[in-house]
């Protein structure tokens, strides 16, 4: 008799750890430098405000968070770069290099001389070619040493994958990544003779896994598909709402009224007039229908599904933020229940945080780590390393409103 597989629902609590602990567990050698909650409310307002839970942990960071973009510590970088194997590997190859140009050549030989680039030679002259992994934007070929050519599309997820210069790619990205300076894809065309695809890793600009929310929350159990379904066909119908749907539903007059009215205007060619100029003339509805509904409208236009599905407590925000993090490649971090350096807290200036609501959690090896509950924060990189006078900036993923939440109990005892 078989046994019944049972799928656990997914464990909140290792959220982190896909990650692999993006803030470590140990504490600051500098205690004054920290603070959390029992710093602004009492030990009462502190339970009521987190459910007993605290603020920060540390400051301490991971070495992953800042040298490392894998989703796991499975997928933490166990070998060289530059595998030693007795015969080094001939391949035929396309280069894709920056600025458009392409090169078919026969014979190429990854990581040569250098772990960072490969060695190109003339199949009739013999003449040797040196170019660096960052020359190019990808580089399509037909076989990788044996080390690292274990890769099957069935262990690939489909990402698209954005370089610097706005080239977007559709390819399978293979879990298993033992590479410091290239990203390993298969193609998805099985008649190909360039079976692998790398990527500098410095060339890639956006990774995105190319599948739906809805599908990682399924896949993690946050939501039931009976569930999953109703809200969708909710949020459709929330989304089809137009202007004359919300004055009729908020002015509690008949659509058919409505629409009657509206395409009288029209047959009159009442010129130069809005509908709701037209509605308000008409004396069906008042001033406050008109810009309670023109607000709403403006709402339904911009509200997102993750958005939808929190407010409706279909799931909770912090397993939509798990799930957009995996989505999006962006590490993801679980801010309560730590502790916040000053030092870091004024790494950048307060109307920065207050602005984008961002959290600069630490700064290491000249680069800042910032929490922020949005996607893409590339545009804000510059503007936050010229204030922070540091090389570079690394965003993680956190739920708005426990960023929201912390900032105001830091700057809100201010005011």
């Amino acid at each position: 008799m078989s046994k019944k597989k049972v799928v656990e629902k997914y464990n909140l609590d290792d959220a982190e750890d896909l990650w692999g602990s993006v803030l470590s567990e140990e504490s600051s050698d500098n205690d004054d430098d920290l603070f959390g909650l029992g710093d602004f409310l009492g030990d009462d307002e502190v339970d009521d405000v987190l459910d007993d839970e605290t603020f920060f942990d540390d400051e301490s960071v991971d070495e992953q968070i800042f040298d490392d973009d894998s989703d796991s510590v499975s997928e933490q970088i166990a070998e060289e770069a530059a595998p030693e194997t007795s015969e080094p590997v001939v391949s035929s190859a396309i280069l894709e290099y920056i600025g458009g140009l392409k090169q078919e050549v026969a014979h190429v030989r990854l990581f040569e001389p250098l772990e960072n680039s490969i060695l190109v030679i003339d199949e009739e002259t013999n003449d040797e070619q040196v170019v660096f992994f960052d020359q190019l934007i990808c580089l399509r070929i037909s076989c990788l040493p044996a080390e690292i050519s274990d890769k099957r599309k069935e262990s690939c997820i489909k990402e698209i994958i954005e370089t610097v210069d706005g080239t977007i790619f559709n390819e399978l990205v293979s879990l298993e990544q033992n590479l410091d300076n290239l990203l390993v894809c298969i193609s998805s065309d099985d008649q190909t003779p360039y079976r692998f695809i790398l990527f500098p890793n410095s060339i890639i600009k956006k990774r995105t896994q190319d599948r739906q929310l809805t599908d990682i929350l399924l896949e993690k159990r946050f939501v039931s598909k009976m569930m999953l379904r109703k809200a969708l066909q909710e949020y459709e119908q929330v989304k089809s709402m137009t202007l004359e749907k919300i004055i009729a539903k908020k002015a509690r007059v008949p659509l058919a009224k409505i629409e009657e009215v509206l395409e009288q205007a029209q047959q009159n060619q009442m010129q130069g007039l809005q509908k709701e100029e037209v509605l308000l003339f008409s004396g069906l509805v008042t001033d406050g229908d008109i810009l309670d509904a023109v607000d709403r409208l403006e709402y339904i236009e911009k509200l997102t599904l993750d958005q939808f599905l929190v407010e409706k407590r279909v799931v909770k925000e912090r397993e939509v933020y798990i799930s957009l993090a995996e989505k999006n490649k962006i590490p993801f971090v679980d801010l309560i229940g730590r502790k916040l350096s000053k030092k870091s807290l004024a790494s950048i200036p307060q109307s920065m945080i207050l602005k984008h609501e961002i959290l600069p959690l630490v700064m290491k090896d000249d680069m800042l780590l910032v929490a922020t509950h949005c996607i893409d924060m590339t545009h804000l990189s510059e503007e936050i390393v010229k204030a922070a006078d540091c090389k570079d900036v690394k965003f993680i993923l956190s739920p708005p409103t426990d960023i929201r939440k912390i900032i105001h109990l830091v700057y809100g005892k201010k005011k």
